[in-house]
């Protein structure tokens, strides 16, 4: 077991997953690959990413997004081999469902090849929370850190005796319709892409560097009279850009329904705590 490296992958726009996972990692306290972390969060990180991501152990996260994996990540995991190898998957969902997209990235790994040492399903601040809903604001917490920590130790302990797969049965994805397929294509009905203030932002380029699809005009930031331009179609949502500007030059504006909100403020009303699956 001490000879096993552990290499941690993750999708992780507004560093929610990143967090939870390094904790993961330190309290498995394993051996790491030469390249311990690959992010697979922008278009340049993912090229080829599957020649990087060679631990004899991987941790493998992503953020629960509209219940299914982010479907960015899914040409990723097609491309792995597992030839045998243990795969740890954790989902992070926003204080709202995980749906299905814990048991979706069990069923494709272990169709690429690879064993289910454990899983887990763990909170973070949902990329929605504004002044109006507080999804899971300050999440993950010390609490959520500990519990992640812990789930590392006990799985460390787990690989030096005999492990074996975990029970939990994984859900291949569903098939949906062309124009529900995406689920990204879901979030544009409910949150508009992010408000610009030109008089806040420096034209520094830390959004358009940190998006996840390439959505932000690189000629926006060119001088003051370029309007700030998004790809409606492209940009998911994530939100990312909006957390990572260092002058706050970014905002969300939601746009959904009377009824989707109450439908969030109940989430926002519930306590969720993480989930692990080590048996």
């Amino acid at each position: 077991m001490h000879d096993q490296s552990l290499q941690v992958v993750f999708f992780s726009p507004t560093k929610n997953t990143q967090k939870i996972l390094a904790q993961i990692a330190g309290g498995m306290n394993l051996p790491l690959t030469a390249q311990p972390y690959i992010d697979l969060t922008t278009i340049l990180h993912r090229k080829n990413a599957n020649e990087k991501i060679i631990g004899d152990i991987i941790l493998f996260g992503v953020p629960v997004y509209v219940s299914k994996i982010p479907s960015m990540v899914l040409p990723v995991i097609a491309a792995l081999e597992g030839n045998g190898r243990w795969i740890i998957p954790v989902s992070v969902s926003g204080h709202v469902t995980h749906g299905e997209c814990l048991e979706n990235m069990i069923w494709l790994f272990r169709h690429q090849g690879f064993r289910i040492l454990a899983a887990g399903k763990f909170i973070g601040r949902h990329s929605f929370t504004t002044l109006e809903f507080s999804l899971g604001e300050n999440r993950p917490n010390s609490k959520d850190m500990h519990s992640a920590r812990e789930f590392g130790r006990t799985m460390a302990k787990k690989l030096r005796n005999s492990p074996t797969e975990i029970v939990l049965q994984g859900i291949p994805p569903s098939e949906e319709s062309e124009e529900e397929e995406i689920p990204e294509r879901k979030a544009q009905s409910l949150v508009d892409s992010p408000m610009h203030d030109p008089e806040k932002c420096q034209r520094c380029r830390v959004c358009y560097a940190h998006c996840p699809v390439d959505a932000i005009d690189f000629d926006s930031f060119a001088n003051e009279q370029n309007p700030f331009v998004v790809d409606q179609d492209l940009c998911f949502r994530c939100f990312g850009c909006v957390y990572i500007c260092p002058f706050d030059a970014l905002s969300i504006q939601l746009v959904m329904t009377p009824e989707k909100r109450q439908e969030f403020l109940q989430y926002d009303k519930e306590i969720q705590n993480p989930e692990v699956f080590l048996a």
